[in-house]
């Protein structure tokens, strides 16, 4: 019996079935960038609902999938040599860092470049950050742009949770897919009942 339900892996596993697929291929709209992705567990994978990134995606949330390695520094933007999960083979030049305004100063020695989208068609495809709490560079993109449906990739490909639900504008009821709603609170995340 699952504990409520925004915590039932049984219908998630309904919701979101999965495929063998470990790699994929993301491209932007006009198809400049070309992303390959290769990973047989993701660090995380799931939706946002915070303010910033519904903002940024133009979105009531959005799907994110994080990986450990990737060929662009996080720091300097520089392409990296050597096999990494998130691999950019195409249009690397041509990624350019979201602006965040005028008013958001980033300091990318300690929270990296942030969003990366293609300088052409606008399309977001990749955040290239640094975890405040590991101080380890990650490497997300986004299953939207993805060249093949969800279904066909791994279990661990799959959305796992959805995150910053406090700043959720859709009815968390209206989202009856079993996976765990985390809100960030003063003493930490906690799931939704």
């Amino acid at each position: 019996m699952p504990k409520s339900i925004h915590d039932d892996p049984a219908l998630a596993e309904k919701i979101y079935p999965c495929g063998e697929k470990t790699d994929a291929l993301a491209r932007c709209y006009c198809g400049a960038i070309e992303i390959v992705v290769r990973t047989e567990n993701p660090i995380s994978t799931g939706f946002c609902h915070c303010v910033g990134c519904r903002t940024a995606h133009s979105a009531p949330m959005y799907h994110i999938l994080y990986c450990e390695t990737g060929n662009l520094d996080c720091k300097t933007g520089l392409e990296k040599e050597g096999c990494h999960e998130i691999q950019i083979i195409k249009g690397i030049e041509l990624l350019t860092v979201v602006s965040r305004g005028a008013t958001v100063q980033r300091d990318v020695s300690k929270r990296g470049l942030g969003r990366l989208q293609c300088r052409l068609c606008g399309t977001r495809m990749l955040n290239a950050l640094i975890s405040s709490d590991d101080g380890k560079s990650r490497w997300g993109v986004f299953p939207s742009t993805f060249t093949e449906k969800l279904k066909n990739f791994a279990r661990s490909w799959q959305p796992r949770r959805h995150f910053n639900c406090e700043s959720a504008i859709l009815p968390l009821t209206a989202i009856c897919d079993g996976l765990p709603k985390y809100l960030l609170g003063e003493d930490g995340p906690r799931i939704v009942e």
